[in-house]
């Protein structure tokens, strides 16, 4: 009821607008702007919402001996006329006013906005589900909020000239019938919420221009049929919710861009055909809920941003396909449940960082990860935290044994192997051999060599390594390598490498020692 009284009044409202013009020429109405130079309004027709067939807006129009340039078509001035049929606008014309065409659900074929047209206002050809292709001229600068929402029939392509800077909420939203290139200006900086929403008829490759800075809610939610690459450009500050949910079509691969701090929920949520490696930038501080969610496609390792303090709730889950080992990173001081959940690409090594203090509930269930690292401050781990992981190696560096929640309902270690080493720090046997869920691990030692010392840590590379590790910025005495259970298994002196090439998959500590007897200390993981 409420809607429908809002329509009657913006109907009313046109309706005494109608009334208020200044002269009639042929079949149309016209207000005075200006008198040096003379220009008009088009203000509406003189059948009203009566009016059929073709509608001319000229350039110029004469009346009383003067000749006036047409310049504006305004607010509403043929507001619902379902009886138009084609629409025609002639050179001269600036302003596309304010509802101009609401609702003309009748006007078909093409529609050409000649490019003396700089602004295109809201709403203007709203819900014009008839027009079939849509060219719009190099001048135009303005593309109104809803300019062109509901314009179903759209076909073809939709080339958006370089003028144009701005491109407003909603302006082309549901326009499906679109089914060939969308090409964006390159000077835009904002791509506005819901830009392209649906728009599911477009093909090929999208480009987001260079200049873009930040990309707003759903801007290209739906929009299905982009097939190719993704490169969000270097200077987008922010990707919004749902800017790509939907996007199955990326077949490519995904390139984020070194200025991108947040990517907000939902993000590319179901884009289901992205490959390869997933790179976070370091740039990225945050990935909100459900950014990745269900991106089944991405077949390669995914590396996190060093700088990123926050992974929402089922941000990677379901993402199957990507394999190999997780480094979460120190800068990571909240992490969502059900993060990971479903990753079961995941078969090497996990390493829950020192910053993060919870586990959340389903964090890593139906991975599957061989070997584990929890960070020192983890306290607490919840509900089916790593549920179905087929572990043979576990690492605990806390020293106080972290509480199971609800470990009596939903086991955060539930079909895990009991029976696999866990290494707890040195002292806290009796502990853990004494806490709540951590005795049903059978084989728990504690590690009083290597990376427990009160040693310094240091940089080595590659980690993970299959060959050689090199240690940085110190010249080694000696390094040695101990295995999960704490035995020494490699010596080298004198150099800065050591060979691990002959040694086993897993989890490793080195123990460098330098001039003068200072010990240096760091984990790495060996690869088949």
């Amino acid at each position: 009821m409420k809607k429908l009284f809002v329509t009657l009044m913006i109907v009313v409202g046109f309706a005494m607008q109608a009334l208020a013009y200044d002269f009639q020429s042929g079949n149309l109405q016209y207000s005075i702007i200006w008198m040096d130079p003379p220009q008009v309004s088009v203000d509406g027709h003189i059948d009203g919402q009566a009016a059929q067939g073709e509608l001319l807006i000229p350039g110029s129009v004469t009346y009383n001996g003067t000749t006036y340039s047409v310049t504006e078509i305004k607010e509403g001035a043929f507001y619902y006329y379902t009886g138009l049929q084609h629409l025609t606008i002639e050179e001269g014309i600036e302003i596309i006013g304010r509802s101009a065409f609401e609702r003309c659900s009748g006007l078909t074929g093409d529609l050409v906005i000649p490019n003396s047209v700089n602004e295109i206002r809201l709403n203007a050809f709203y819900l014009c589900s008839g027009l079939e292709s849509l060219t719009i001229e190099e001048g135009v600068e303005s593309i109104g909020k809803s300019a062109f929402n509901g314009c179903t029939s759209l076909t073809g392509d939709l080339v958006i000239p370089n003028t144009v800077y701005e491109i407003g909420i909603d302006a082309f939203y549901d326009c499906h019938g679109f089914d060939g290139n969308l090409v964006l200006p390159d000077n835009i900086a904002i791509i506005s919420t819901h830009a392209f929403y649906n728009c599911n008829g477009f093909t090929g490759q999208l480009i987001i221009p260079k200049s873009v800075v930040m990309i707003n809610w759903g801007a290209f939610e739906g929009c299905s049929g982009f097939t190719g690459d993704l490169v969000i450009p270097n200077l987008v500050e922010d990707i919004g919710p749902l800017a790509f949910s939907g996007c199955i079509g990326f077949d490519g691969t995904l390139t984020i861009g070194n200025s991108v701090r947040v990517i907000e929920g939902s993000a590319f949520q179901v884009c289901s055909s992205f490959h390869g490696d997933l790179v976070i930038p370091n740039s990225v501080e945050e990935i909100q809920m459900a950014a990745f969610e269900n991106c089944t496609g991405f077949d390669g390792y995914l590396k996190l941003s060093s700088n990123l303090a926050t992974i929402g709730r089922f941000a990677f889950s379901g993402c199957s396909g990507l394999t190999g080992d997780l480094f979460i990173p120190n800068s990571v001081t909240a992490m969502g449940w059900s993060a990971f959940m479903d990753c079961s690409g995941f078969s090497g090594h996990l390493e829950i960082p020192d910053s993060l203090e919870e586990i959340e509930e389903t964090a890593f269930s139906g991975c599957n990860f061989t070997s584990l690292v929890i960070g020192s401050s983890v306290s607490k781990i919840h509900s089916w935290a790593f549920k179905d992981n087929p572990l043979q190696s576990m690492t605990i560096k806390a020293e106080t044994p972290p509480v199971f929640i609800n470990a009596d309902i939903l086991p955060a270690f539930e079909n895990v192997p009991k029976n696999i080493p866990v290494i707890v720090p040195c002292g806290t046997l009796e502990a853990y051999r004494n806490a709540e869920g951590w005795n049903e691990f059978t084989d728990i030692t504690e590690d009083c060599v290597g990376i427990n010392e009160t040693a310094e840590t240091i940089s080595v590379f590659p980690n993970p390594a299959q060959q050689f590790v090199h240690v940085e910025g110190i010249d080694a005495k000696e390094i040695q390598c101990y295995n999960a259970l704490g035995r020494l298994v490699k010596t080298v002196r004198d150099t800065n490498e050591i060979n691990v090439a002959d040694l086993p998959s897993g989890t490793y500590s080195i123990r460098v020692t330098v001039e003068g007897g200072k010990v240096f200390s760091s984990k790495i993981v060996k690869k088949s």
